[in-house]
Formats: structure tokens, C-alpha cells, sequence
């Protein structure tokens, strides 16, 4: 029953049965770059939730702060053996905690990275060991978090500038953004992104 939740709040998705070969996606950058010579296979899924500002996703985490990935804790497999689906299960280290005194999560998404390729889902790509993001994220029951509305609730973390910019802006088109239900910053100093989570949340959880 646990695992089954997991799988659900991992998700967080109606898949569509349409799997791309192409190769990897930088995801710790604001520029897309080909880096593996590994095969990557992308789902489409539709999230259950949007988020449309901060506020929002303020309103539903329950671990809000910058994280720097250090490890895979585990690879699940879930659903049946015609159709898995694959969860990698990640250790992250606790930068700058915003809500809580955690310093050290792990974080749950869908997909997985072996020797044979990559598969992930197409608008919220798998993390790397080293990158550091700044995430919205709920609690599952089973324990491990799960990053609010996929790409919606990770901002990749420019450390030189000090700065966030919503992962929606690299995994959709341009095109699309301003018909997309979803948060969408660029280059907000981490600073301002704080004091608003604060004052939201009346300076504790």
C-alpha cells in the first residue's frame, strides 16, 4: 500500500503512451546542451495540480529551501511488468531550509538512469548528483518528498548571481509559457523569493 501512494505522489501524472528517443538535456543550466551519448527516452504526462505563483506553492509544502543532490538512495519499480514505472529515489543535502531545520531530505521523482539510457519525463527531467536546486515539496506518507507540480516546483540555482529561474522556462516552449497555469521566474535574486515564502507563511510553518 505504501509503495502504491509513493507511486502515485510521485507521479503526479496521467502518462500518454508516446516515448521520444533523443538525448539528454542539460538541467542545471539555462542553456540546452547535449552531454550523455547514452539514449534518453522521454515520457508526456499531464500534471494533476498547477501552481500559478508562489503563494500557491507556498501554501501547499511542506519543505520549501535549496538543496544540493549527493546521492541515488534507490531505484523502485512499480506497476506491472508489460508497463513499470521507474522512481529514483535521491539523497539531497540541506543548503538553506526556509520552513523547517531538515538537513538532509530525500526526494522522490519518476524515472530512472542506468547504463542502458535514461527514461524521464519530458518537462521534468531526472536530477544529477551535484546539481543544487531551490524546491517546493510535500511529504509522502512513505517518507521521501515530492517536488511540487513537477518542473513547477524546482528553480535552478545560479550561485554566481545569486539567483532563481523556474525550470518551466528551459522544459516549455517559449511559445507556450503564457498559456501555461504555472509560476514561471526568471533570474529572481533567492533573497526576494525568501522574504515573500516568509511573510506568506508568517515567518514559520
Amino acid at each position: 500500500m505504501k509503495s502504491k501512494k509513493l507511486m502515485i505522489l510521485a507521479t503526479c501524472a496521467v502518462f500518454i503512451a508516446c516515448v521520444f528517443v533523443t538525448n539528454h538535456i542539460s538541467k542545471n543550466g539555462i542553456s540546452s546542451t547535449l552531454e550523455s551519448l547514452n539514449p534518453t527516452s522521454r515520457i508526456s504526462a499531464s500534471w494533476a495540480k498547477t501552481y500559478e505563483d508562489v503563494s500557491s506553492l507556498t501554501s501547499d509544502s511542506d519543505f520549501i529551501g535549496l538543496v544540493e543532490i549527493v546521492e541515488i538512495v534507490a531505484v523502485i519499480e512499480e506497476g506491472v511488468a508489460e508497463s513499470p514505472i521507474y522512481l529514483t529515489v535521491y539523497s539531497a543535502k540541506v543548503l538553506n531550509s526556509i520552513l523547517t531545520e531538515d538537513e538532509r531530505i530525500d526526494i522522490v521523482m519518476t524515472g530512472k538512469h542506468d547504463e542502458q539510457g535514461m527514461l524521464e519525463l519530458r518537462d521534468d527531467p531526472l536530477m544529477s548528483i551535484g546539481d543544487t536546486w531551490f524546491i517546493f515539496a510535500r511529504k509522502n506518507a512513505s517518507g521521501p518528498f515530492t517536488i511540487l507540480g513537477g518542473p513547477t516546483g524546482r528553480f535552478i540555482y545560479n550561485k554566481d548571481t545569486d539567483t532563481v529561474t523556474s525550470l518551466n522556462r528551459i522544459v516549455i516552449p517559449e511559445s507556450q509559457l503564457e498559456d501555461e497555469l504555472n509560476v514561471s521566474l526568471f533570474e529572481v535574486q533567492l533573497s526576494e523569493i525568501i522574504s515573500e515564502i516568509r511573510q506568506l507563511s508568517g515567518g514559520e510553518k
